[in-house]
């Protein structure tokens, strides 16, 4: 069967689909087991029922984090049991579990908050948080609405060398990287010397990419690495 993302569930009510994804929660009570099952896309709430003893079974054995594909009957939830939450409305009554993959025990409730080492230390599981997916969502959509306004008005993107000879602007420390024949190379502190080349290739032009900055800090503002996004135009006129 082919598999169906959760954020299209709610127009596929009555009807039987699959799904895969991660299980972020199981809940037993009684004869009854409930899942929530995350995929991509977003979050819905599976449950196990006696008639399916095959399915309660497999999902009595589930733990967080283990990788399944499940095939359901996607139901509308009764008035009186409806929730706030992503899907409230609806429900998955599971039909069959399979298993794709398990995951030892974790170490720690994601849902908990974590001291910066514990945190660093596990990032394959700490970014699986929603809170740091929301980060790299945000992200996503910053840059995508860069590119798109850029593009719509006439600019070309490109990109900019990491390895340099010098530093490409000024005024920054550099990391040095040792580089073939014993020479040392650079880590880019800047674009903006390959902005003004291409400039004259293209008139209009912008670029996104890490910049590397070798300065001691003692604030969390400041940053030895960070995603910069620069444009340069030619023919400037005024800034209106």
């Amino acid at each position: 069967m082919k598999r169906t993302f959760i954020k299209d569930l709610p127009e596929q009510i009555g009807e039987t689909v699959s799904i895969s994804g991660w299980v972020d929660v199981r809940r037993d009570h009684g004869k009854l087991v409930f899942l929530d099952i995350r995929d991509m896309s977003g979050k819905i709430q599976a449950v196990a029922l006696p008639n399916h003893k095959d399915a309660v079974a497999t999902a009595q054995t589930l733990r967080s984090e283990w990788v399944v594909s499940v095939e359901g009957v996607i139901n509308e939830r009764p008035e009186k049991m409806r929730t706030e939450n992503e899907n409230g409305n609806i429900e998955m009554e599971v039909l069959s579990i399979n298993v794709l993959s398990q995951a030892h025990e974790l170490p720690f409730d994601l849902d908990t908050e974590l001291n910066l080492d514990t945190y660093l230390d596990n990032l394959p599981l700490t970014l699986r948080r929603e809170r740091a997916r929301a980060t790299f969502k945000v992200q996503s959509e910053i840059t995508k609405a860069y590119r798109s306004f850029l593009d719509e008005e006439g600019f070309t993107e490109f990109q900019s060398p990491k390895l340099t000879g010098d530093d490409a602007e000024g005024g920054a420390n550099v990391f040095d990287v040792p580089y073939f024949n014993e020479k040392t190379a650079h880590l880019g502190t800047s674009p903006q010397f390959y902005k003004q080349i291409m400039v004259g290739v293209f008139e209009r032009v912008y670029t996104i990419g890490n910049v590397f900055r070798a300065e001691k800090h003692s604030t969390t503002r400041h940053l030895n690495e960070y995603t910069s996004l620069d444009l340069e135009m030619g023919f400037i006129t005024d800034h209106h």
